[in-house]
């Protein structure tokens, strides 16, 4: 079952969400406010449902055989700081940057100064595991000013209500999808200023908004797949998923 709502998800919502990404990307210059921010977004969720979508197929293959893979996921966007985000975003990976460059370079046992530039150091590695390229490095470097600036924050014991932290956290972090997305400065720019209106207030695209919608209602209205109790199912919920499975199992030969 984890298998088959992972492979939903890739096919049926992720590479639903890439095609009009990409197209409207294709001419970032052309965006203004509205289809600029849709499509920032629409990467957030194509991204996410993306890579969870194979961690979820890898699981399930996995219990299969009897083997039981560490979880990789638990909405991410639900998170209400940075921090949170990177203990629900990619786990491992980010488990592993913790334990094997974070706490290495000192952590944070040697002053402020020293944590922030671990941070800055083991994001931006981080990043460049993504791939050999600046816009990757930037990301990396984004995220690790995040990091440090929530921790100085609460240094300073400065909080906010959760559900204005989760809108804020989603916000930052879209903004530095746009870094992860486009390859080169000319396109990271000219996105960044059809978000900020500097290309006028664009119109809504139906297609991606619907996309969206849907990813939405699943991000924010569901647990992560791996926690839902599918030991207990019934028959219907079985079908369904089996329906679930053939009709992506389809696409995947359609598309």
């Amino acid at each position: 079952m984890l298998f088959a709502l992972g492979l939903a998800k890739k096919v049926l919502l992720a590479d639903g969400i890439a095609h009009w990404v990409d197209h409207y990307l294709a001419t970032p210059g052309q965006l203004g406010l509205v289809n600029a921010w849709s499509c920032a977004v629409g990467f957030g969720f194509q991204i996410y449902f993306d890579f969870s979508a194979y961690s979820d197929m890898a699981l399930g293959l996995a219990r299969i055989f009897g083997i039981e893979l560490p979880w990789n996921f638990d909405r991410p966007y639900r998170s209400a700081s940075p921090t949170e985000f990177w203990r629900r975003w990619h786990v491992t990976l980010s488990t592993w940057l913790r334990d094997y460059l974070y706490i290495p370079l000192g952590g944070n046992r040697k002053g402020q100064r020293r944590q922030d530039l671990n941070l800055l150091a083991t994001m931006g590695l981080g990043g460049l595991w993504h791939g050999a390229s600046l816009n990757f490095v930037a990301w990396g470097l984004y995220h690790g000013l995040l990091l440090a600036g929530t921790h100085r924050g609460r240094r300073r014991g400065l909080s906010l209500p959760r559900p204005l932290g989760v809108a804020v956290t989603f916000i930052l972090v879209v903004l530095g999808w746009v870094l992860f997305r486009m390859h080169s400065a000319h396109g990271i720019g000219a996105l960044y200023a059809g978000m900020f209106g500097l290309h006028g207030i664009g119109g809504l695209p139906g297609h991606l908004a619907l996309y969206i919608a849907i990813a939405a209602a699943i991000v924010f209205g569901l647990p992560e797949e791996w926690r839902w109790p599918v030991g207990r199912w019934n028959v219907a919920y079985v079908a369904a998923t089996a329906v679930l499975f053939a009709v992506a199992v389809s696409s995947v030969y359609t598309s």
